[in-house]
């Protein structure tokens, strides 16, 4: 597993909420 870009975490992060909401 390579390790993601911090804003690529960032990202996903923000999709999880989106979808979370």
């Amino acid at each position: 597993m390579r390790k993601l870009p911090f804003m690529a975490l960032s990202d996903i992060i923000r999709q999880q909420h989106l979808k979370g909401k």
